[in-house]
């Protein structure tokens, strides 16, 4: 599709980071855009003045029609679904809707490494680009992991590998989205709310790679039953992880990490000098040797990112120590399977705070994972009713509901005792109280610090414990 931006007639949907991106990067290619937001303009100061600034209009409180407004495009932000009374008045007037992520592939030039799934991604695409910028190669992150595809497109170079996590929000509207190595990390239920069932969560996820070719590489979870269904719809090569089995690709057999894509294994790494903890994070580890062997590293450029790497905010992220107990931020984790992953990372005694937005997702078998391991939980949040429900219908015995966030980590602060780990790990979406789970880190971290200041004032810290 040829398309000639200069007046283009463009309608931006929603004012977050994205839908900036996308405004600003349809600006600088001399479209005519609109911007509009259901928010009142009160709540949206910031991104008036941001959108005046790079002259385009916007419109705040609702969605105006865009066949009324003869637009040519509607460019929608991932959190619009597709079943948006305008999203679908558009497509009947044949108007292109695309998310930000088509948008930007649309000026992207050169390979692109796009990872999804519904746990892991956000590390397994910090730890693809890491091992690249270990091998001395030239690499491009974001996406889906902070910073827009649209905002990245003046960044990359003749030589670059552009490495972005994808949402399967974003790829609801791709078309033209090519990346030369997809990743797909895993499956299990989240979204429900918006996919409503598992198989077209499956077949959203797949789009990833429907738009590749014969030269390009798919790489997905040979232990995820789910995923398994996708082997037979790779349109080039297909590389796979496993922790259980020998796949091509890469895998864990006796405590290492192999390389398995050629005549015999090659072992890379001894799992237990990953910095990383947990079995989750090897196979996190083993996704990203497979996509940085699809783009022709070798183990010696592999090895020296695979053993440096320390993980990314807001996963698993040590905080600091008080008064003797660890403060770890998880709140990434937001459904209960990625919950479950980081209990398996911790031996010590855990306090566990859940709580957030609800996702129409189960959370038996998170509850009962806690019930047996007599975890402490503290509960907040929109969800806190249904999550004390299942804790205690699984037997949980010591569930402690709060008000709010900050009583629920005050309530777990008073819990714990030298040696516990307080473990935020919500198991939820985080829109009841914050933008998104990236506040809702930035506020634990916040509150933590708060702590670590008056042990310091008291004179009760241990030097060095800290950070």
């Amino acid at each position: 599709m040829d398309i000639q931006w200069n007046g283009l007639r463009t309608l931006v949907l929603g004012t977050g980071k994205s839908g900036l991106a996308a405004a600003e990067l349809l600006r600088s290619k001399g479209a005519a855009v609109l911007v509009a937001d259901q928010a009142p303009e009160e709540a949206r100061a910031f991104e008036k003045k941001a959108l005046e600034q790079m002259g385009a209009a916007c419109l705040f409180g609702s969605f105006p029609d865009p066949v009324d407004l003869q637009m040519d495009l509607v460019v929608i932000s991932p959190g619009i679904p597709r079943d948006n009374p305008v999203v679908h008045r558009a497509e009947r007037a044949g108007i292109p809707v695309w998310g930000e992520l088509e948008l930007a592939g649309r000026f992207i030039r050169g390979p692109l490494v796009a990872i999804t799934g519904t746990n892991g991604k956000t590390t397994t695409t910090a730890w693809i680009c890491h091992i690249l910028e270990q091998a001395g190669r030239k690499a491009v992150l974001g996406g889906n992991i902070g910073v827009p595809l649209t905002a990245m497109t003046g960044r990359f170079s003749g030589d670059s590998v552009g490495v972005v996590e994808v949402s399967s929000y974003q790829l609801e509207t791709v078309d033209s989205f090519h990346p030369a190595v997809a990743v797909i990390t895993n499956l299990t239920p989240d979204h429900m709310e918006r996919h409503k069932t598992m198989e077209n969560y499956l077949e959203v996820k797949a789009r990833i790679f429907a738009r590749q070719g014969p030269e390009d590489t798919v790489v997905l979870n040979a232990d995820d039953s789910w995923l398994a269904g996708l082997t037979g719809q790779i349109p080039g090569r297909l590389l796979q992880f496993s922790v259980k089995r020998t796949v091509k690709g890469a895998c864990l057999a006796d405590g290492q990490l192999f390389l398995t894509d050629g005549d015999r294994p090659v072992m890379l790494v001894e799992a237990s000098r990953l910095l990383l903890p947990g079995s989750h994070n090897i196979q996190n580890a083993l996704a990203a040797v497979c996509a940085v062997r699809a783009l022709g590293l070798g183990p010696e450029e592999i090895r020296p990112g695979l053993l440096s790497f320390s993980g990314v905010e807001h996963r698993l992220e040590p905080v600091a120590t008080v008064e003797g107990v660890r403060y770890i931020n998880d709140s990434k984790a937001t459904n209960p399977e990625s919950v479950l992953m980081a209990l398996e990372s911790f031996r010590e005694p855990l306090i566990l705070i859940l709580g957030g937005s609800p996702k129409q997702t189960s959370y038996r078998e998170l509850a009962q994972e806690v019930a047996r391991r007599g975890i402490p939980v503290v509960v907040s949040g929109q969800t806190r009713d249904e999550i004390v429900e299942a804790l205690e219908e699984a037997g949980a015995r010591d569930v402690h509901p709060a008000e709010n966030f900050r009583r629920a980590v005050d309530q777990a602060r008073a819990l714990a005792r030298p040696g516990d780990v307080i473990l935020l790990s919500p198991a939820c979406a985080s829109f009841d109280e914050f933008r998104n789970f990236e506040h809702r880190g930035s506020v634990f971290k916040e509150i933590v610090n708060d702590y670590h200041q008056e042990e310091e004032k008291a004179g009760t810290g241990t030097p060095g414990e800290n950070r």
